[in-house]
């Protein structure tokens, strides 16, 4: 229960006023008095208590006009004239330029035939007013009511934080009020945005209201699960979050205020080094395709690239930096390629270039070539091979072959042709090869190199055979 003295309200020159009363947090009237006159309640509507105050003393007066004459006494003395033998009265009344009184014998004197009679007296003139006043009424009002309690906030959030990509924001803490059954709520606002609900519970009087939400800073806004709460957060000034706890009384508790930074992060970027025009090429031969990627966050990345509308495949994963990948010539479609290279860092922004290659057939009839072939011994290892090349003889061929363990590098040397045989009249020749190793070895690659004459015939080879030992 709460006592409020509403003194002075507004003075009126009018007896009768009516007159609306605040009071926060109201919930009941329990008796209202008035200092002069009497007071009656005619609406209450929320905290707004409407009054009519009557009959009351005025406080003050002001003259308006008129003017005001005190009374005035004086003692009169009269003569009257009376006939011998006619009676006369004792006393006489009097009336005359305001005055009045009554008038008492004084004395009697006989002049001639008449008895001349004095009467004297106190004769008096009342006071004239004519002023006209302006009456003034001021009231005192005492009011007896229950009131509402403002309800109370706590917010554990820290002061002065800074969010980086992915950082957790979290709004954390509990409401409580002390008046039973009143619905309370809690809301937040971030950076002059949308006021936003926290939690909603009736109070029981005693118990916590707890809150907590948990917000995602990405992409430089803040996200509320997979709903971005905010505009884009700008880095390097400070933004700020409100949290207040209100009823369903009209009490408000004082805000929380939160200053907090951002950090937004920033895309990966990568170059691309300078490609040479390369030319006599074949499709076994392979081309190299190097940059750098850089993040100016010091966030992982991952680089990979996809040619045409292939996969993609990595070639960087970790520390930006440089990074390379080959191609086989026999990859590339001819005309133009198009090759993207994306790198995208720890929290997902990308970043992408596109290179479009162009591969050229080259026609022009070859004198010369080689073709290799690797021979998987079936036993695992083989320290000498025996081939026999049947072919045209307009083609010429030569040997070569790398016999090395598993995991050595390749080392080309000739073969021995030990013969040539012509197949009778057929046009056909067979050439006979031999290498040896004094050990066995396991990666073995034959190497022919092919020749022929002019380019208007086209010669070939017609059969490889051959024995391991």
């Amino acid at each position: 229960m709460t006592i409020k003295l509403f003194n002075n309200l507004p003075e009126s020159t009018s007896r009768t006023q009516t007159h609306v009363l605040t009071i926060p947090g109201l919930k009941t009237v329990n008796k209202i008095t008035v200092n002069t006159g009497s007071v009656t309640i005619t609406k209450i509507e929320g905290d707004k208590v409407t009054i009519q105050v009557s009959v009351g003393t005025y406080t003050r007066r002001v003259q308006t006009g008129g003017s005001y004459t005190p009374s005035d006494s004086k003692t009169l003395s009269t003569a009257y004239g009376y006939a011998i033998g006619e009676s006369y009265p004792s006393s006489r009344s009097y009336s005359s330029g305001g005055y009045s009184g009554t008038l008492t014998v004084e004395s009697v004197n006989v002049v001639g035939n008449n008895n001349i009679v004095t009467y004297s007296g106190l004769v008096t003139k009342p006071a004239s007013d004519t002023r006209t006043y302006t009456y003034y009424y001021e009231y005192d009002v005492t009011v007896d009511y229950v009131d509402n309690s403002t309800p109370t906030l706590t917010l554990n959030t820290a002061n002065n934080h800074t969010l980086y990509e992915n950082d957790m924001f979290v709004i954390d803490g509990q409401a409580s009020d002390i008046d039973n059954g009143n619905i309370v709520s809690v809301k937040y606002q971030l950076s002059n945005g949308q006021i936003r609900v926290l939690a909603v519970g009736i109070s029981d009087g005693t118990s916590k209201i707890t809150f907590n939400k948990q917000l995602i800073f990405k992409a430089g806004k803040l996200f509320d699960g997979e709903t971005p709460i905010t505009d884009s957060l700008t880095e390097g000034i400070a933004h700020q979050l409100k949290v207040w706890s209100e009823d369903d009384q009209g009490g408000k508790a004082m805000e929380e205020i939160r200053t907090f930074f951002v950090v937004p992060n920033r895309p990966p970027s990568l170059t691309i080094d300078a490609f040479t025009n390369q030319t006599d090429l074949i499709n076994n031969d392979t081309i190299t395709i190097s940059g750098t990627a850089t993040d100016p966050d010091g966030n992982d990345v991952k680089v990979s690239y996809k040619l045409n509308n292939g996969l993609s495949t990595e070639i960087l994963s970790g520390v930006a930096g440089p990074w390379s990948f080959d191609l086989k010539l026999k990859d590339l479609i001819y005309g133009e390629n198009i090759i993207i290279v994306e790198v995208i860092d720890s929290y997902n922004f990308k970043f992408s270039k596109t290179i479009k290659p162009n591969k050229i057939e080259n026609v022009t009839p070859l004198l010369q070539s080689d073709v290799r072939y690797k021979i998987t011994p079936p036993s695992g290892s083989a320290k000498g091979v025996l081939l026999w090349i049947q072919r045209e003889a307009a083609l010429s061929v030569s040997a070569e072959i790398s016999m090395t363990l598993n995991g050595e590098q390749e080392q080309f040397v000739p073969m021995t042709l030990e013969g040539t045989t012509a197949l009778g009249d057929t046009g056909i020749v067979e050439d006979e090869f031999l290498s040896e190793t004094v050990s066995p070895k396991e990666n073995i690659i034959v190497k022919l190199n092919l020749s022929r004459e002019s380019t208007n015939i086209n010669p070939a080879i017609t059969l490889i055979s051959g024995v391991l030992e």
